[in-house]
């Protein structure tokens, strides 16, 4: 793990405010795993814990993972004070220095492969912690939509971060994965940016986004894609 990267996030103030996506990114990782059975259930880059929230008491394990110890108290904060027959687990670590014995009904891994270096690697870790027919979610920005591009530029001359992102494109995820003994099952598309909607109103800002991701309306413009794979052996 890059240490510039490191340093961004463990100041978790920096990408935790004002990050309306995280909400609707959960909204859609419980509807992607309604009525599904998980014993165990991977966070590999877990940030706050919001998304591992959505797991908490329907699976009888959790493990969080993230380099940040800013990331992680936050996580033990959120988690711990809820009561629940779910075993929760708390790991500061990389995701590729990270070892288990254990292996995964799910894996989680949203807001990473912008940060990582070496996106095989990461997929083959993946692979390595996943059970037999286990699941990965994985969210990335499509790097050729437009409007991902658009955020790029206006990212850049903020000068938000002090290193450049890892920028990908929907074929390069679905070939790496696809590579690694992986089978894409579902896409879902949603909208990160309404440009300027949210300072008018919050609330039609999270409405757009909610009826843009349910209904999947303008799949080509949308430039957030949550994949869903599936290992074959």
């Amino acid at each position: 793990m890059r240490e510039d990267v490191k340093e961004f996030f463990e100041e978790s103030s920096k990408y935790l405010e004002g990050n309306s996506t995280i909400q609707l990114r959960r909204k859609i990782i419980n509807d992607l795993t309604d009525g599904k059975l998980y014993n165990s259930v991977l966070d590999l880059g877990c940030g706050d814990g919001s998304l591992s929230m959505a797991f908490v008491g329907k699976c009888k394990e959790l493990t969080l993972v993230d380099f940040s110890s800013d990331m992680i108290g936050l996580a033990k904060e959120r988690l711990n004070s809820h009561n629940s027959h779910t075993k929760i687990s708390f790991y500061q670590s990389s995701i590729e220095e990270f070892e288990q014995d254990e292996k995964y009904d799910l894996i989680l891994l949203f807001g990473v492969l912008a940060h990582v270096e070496n996106l095989d690697d990461i997929v083959e870790k993946c692979k390595s912690l996943l059970n037999k027919e286990g699941t990965i979610l994985l969210q990335n920005s499509n790097s050729s939509n437009l409007v991902t591009k658009f955020n790029y530029w206006i990212s850049d001359i903020r000068k938000t971060r002090k290193y450049k992102v890892n920028k990908l494109s929907d074929l390069q995820i679905e070939k790496a994965l696809f590579s690694h003994g992986l089978e894409l099952i579902n896409k879902n598309y949603y909208l990160s940016n309404t440009f300027g909607l949210r300072r008018v109103s919050k609330k039609l800002d999270e409405q757009l986004k909610s009826f843009l991701a349910w209904k999947q309306l303008f799949k080509s413009l949308l430039p957030e894609i949550i994949y869903e794979f599936k290992k074959l052996n």
